[in-house]
This record gives C-alpha cells, sequence and structure tokens, in this order.
C-alpha cells in the first residue's frame, strides 16, 4: 500500500480539537497570559470609542469579543461593548460562572441531531508550492447516539468525527482521494480511533497515546492500524489567515499513523503528520513527515499548508 497514500490520510485525521478548561486568552487584550483588570479598562475603552492604534486594537477586537455566551463553547457577537468589558472583568476577578470551555476543533459537540443549526465552516489553505485546497464541515449524521461531523476537501479527502459529551474527539470512517493512480480509498473503523482528549489537553502537558484498530478497506479488506498520537506544544503562530495578528496558544499535534504487514499484505506505510489548531478557530496550518517518530514536518518532501482564509460559524478571519 502507497506510502504517500496513508500520508494523505492523515493530514485530515489530525484536524481534530478538543474542548478544556478556558485559558487566557480570550479576554487578555495586551497578550501578558493572563486576564486581569487591565484587560477590562482597555476593552471599556475600546467600546466608548477610544483608539490605541497597532496591534493592540486588533487584540482587544479579536480577544475582546467575550460576550454573550451562545453555548459551551460559542460566545460573542463580533463586536465590542460594554458587556464585553464587564464580562472580562468579572474572569479576571474569578466570578464568571458560565465561561465557555475552550475549543480547538469548533465542531458542533454531541447534540444527536442530523440537521446542521450553524453556518458551514470552511478553510481554504495554501502549501508551499502555491498549491490550493479548499475544506468546509458542511454535513452530519448520527453515530450511536452521537453527531458526526463530515470534514471534506476539494482534493477528495472527507472525515467523519465526533464530539463526544466530554469534549474528546473521535474518528469513525474516513475517505482519501486517489494517490499514484490508486482509486479512493474509504476506511471505517472497528472502533472509533480517539483523536483528542480533553483531560489530557486540559493539563497542558506533553502527552502522547497510542493504539491499534481494525479498518475495513475499500481496496484492501480488513487490516490493522496502528496509531500515536502527541499533544507537542502551544505557541503563537502567524499565517496569512491571521493577518498582521498572530493566534495565541495555538496548538501543535503530531499524530503517527502505520499500516503494518499482514498475513496477505506484504506492504506496510508509516506516516507523522502535524497540526496546528487555533482556539475557537480550528486548524490553521499542517504538515507531514515520511516516517511515525519525525518530530517536524518534511517540508522539502511533503506538503505543509497554511492557511489562507478561515470562516467559523458565519465569522471570517482575519478579523
Amino acid at each position: 500500500m502507497n506510502a504517500k497514500w496513508y500520508g494523505t490520510a492523515l493530514l485530515a485525521v489530525c484536524l481534530v480539537g478538543f474542548g478544556c478548561e478556558c485559558r487566557a486568552q480570550y479576554g487578555d487584550v495586551d497578550g501578558d497570559g493572563k486576564v486581569t483588570v487591565a484587560d477590562a479598562q482597555s476593552v471599556l475603552a475600546y467600546a466608548r470609542g477610544r483608539r490605541y492604534g497597532g496591534k493592540r486594537d486588533l487584540r482587544i477586537a479579536r480577544y475582546g469579543d467575550v460576550d454573550p455566551r451562545a453555548s459551551a463553547t460559542t460566545f460573542g457577537d463580533r463586536a465590542i461593548k460594554i458587556a464585553d468589558g464587564v464580562r472580562v472583568l468579572r474572569r479576571a476577578a474569578g466570578l464568571e460562572t458560565d465561561q465557555p470551555a475552550l475549543d480547538y476543533w469548533p465542531l458542533n459537540p454531541a447534540v444527536r441531531t442530523i440537521t446542521p443549526t450553524i453556518p458551514a465552516d470552511s478553510y481554504s489553505y495554501a502549501d508551499q508550492f502555491g498549491d490550493m485546497s479548499t475544506a468546509s464541515v458542511p454535513s452530519t449524521y448520527a453515530y450511536q447516539g452521537y453527531t458526526v461531523r463530515v470534514y471534506g476537501r476539494t482534493d477528495g479527502a472527507q472525515y467523519d468525527i465526533f464530539k463526544d459529551a466530554v469534549g474528546d474527539l473521535y474518528l469513525v470512517k474516513a475517505t482519501f482521494p486517489p494517490m499514484d493512480g490508486v482509486a479512493d480509498e474509504t476506511i471505517a473503523f472497528s472502533a472509533p480511533i480517539p483523536l483528542l482528549y480533553q483531560k489530557q489537553a486540559a493539563s497542558g502537558s506533553l502527552t502522547s497515546w497510542s493504539g491499534r484498530v481494525n479498518g475495513q478497506t475499500t481496496n484492501y479488506g480488513l487490516r490493522p492500524f496502528d496509531y500515536t498520537v502527541t499533544i507537542l506544544r502551544k505557541e503563537s503562530t502567524l499565517v496569512p489567515a491571521a493577518g498582521s495578528l498572530a493566534f495565541d496558544d495555538t496548538l501543535v499535534v503530531r499524530v503517527g499513523f502505520a499500516a503494518p504487514k499482514t498475513a496477505t499484505l506484504n506492504n506496510e506505510s508509516q506516516q507523522a503528520w502535524f497540526l496546528w489548531l487555533a482556539p475557537y478557530v480550528g486548524p490553521i496550518q499542517e504538515g507531514r513527515a515520511a516516517v511515525r517518530t519525525a518530530l517536524t514536518p518534511d517540508t522539502q518532501a511533503k506538503s505543509l499548508w497554511q492557511a489562507q482564509a478561515v470562516a467559523i460559524r458565519g465569522t471570517k478571519y482575519p478579523q
């Protein structure tokens, strides 16, 4: 089985996120890593018409829009008002009782419905060669009581992911585009693959988990798949979709994926895939390497994608 084929598979296997306790990012308009009274004062002044100039205004516009809270992970109304300053002040004082959970992949949680209730999320990427790809999350279906969101790209990739009640993410099924003349390959996993765990993410430490699952493939029948997921770090990442203001607290995740040889298939594949996830925005950069244990993307031989445009719940970035 072709190694590049499995590489393409892992690109969107990584495209997931999780919920956890909110960090300082939203409300932290001065970028010092915590929400303070000074942040609230800046938001209140901005709401009254004051402009500071430069990136300070950009940070207030992006990270000061914290009110109203619409759901566990949805908030804001794309405007800075007095109510935003008041909520930031409550957050700084520890009095906010309905703080939204941090969400690195803004799919709907398990709402147990097959009808989307929010605008389709979309992501447009360019790689280092200038090639473009567009991804969107337009459809849902029910699976064992959960709402599966289908993430599809213009290159033919499609990935079916659900978020459970505590925010953990799982991959149910995936369809990969043809590579080197191989036809589309769909894999239905015998058990959902855990992609991100809420509790490990909330700890902020480097964590890793792995396992093996069988997958029913279109072209090769049933075969085992090994996976390893590692949270590498959090960083401030600047990509074209962010304009001139980097996305703070971007999570960098590596997913290793391998198809070992079997008694009837004398081939194997190992790929390492990397994803940069921005809070409340989703995937803003993607990379891959040729071996499962690689620590960094291989930008010479494999694609490194950067988001050119992002639209989440009807909000377009940069903003």
